[in-house]
């Protein structure tokens, strides 16, 4: 039994030696998120949308159904 907790104990401070090492070794270099990616590109996509559905209103050729200045 006190081989089995001795073994435990050793486990624990391995891993919480490898935590230290990571934070370490990490320091001043930051992982880019994706989603910061995508987070452009919808709000491009949006000024887009808005750019083109006012353009139509601008020079008068809009038509009354708004969905129909809609593109994907």
């Amino acid at each position: 039994m006190d081989q089995k907790l001795r073994t435990y104990a050793e486990r624990q401070t391995n891993n919480k030696r490898k935590a230290n090492d990571l934070s370490r070794n990490n320091h001043g270099h930051q992982q880019q998120l994706a989603k910061r990616q995508n987070v452009a590109k919808v709000y491009n996509m949006g000024l887009g949308w808005v750019y083109t559905v006012r353009n139509a209103e601008k020079k008068g050729n809009a038509s009354r159904d708004p969905d129909s200045n809609v593109f994907m």
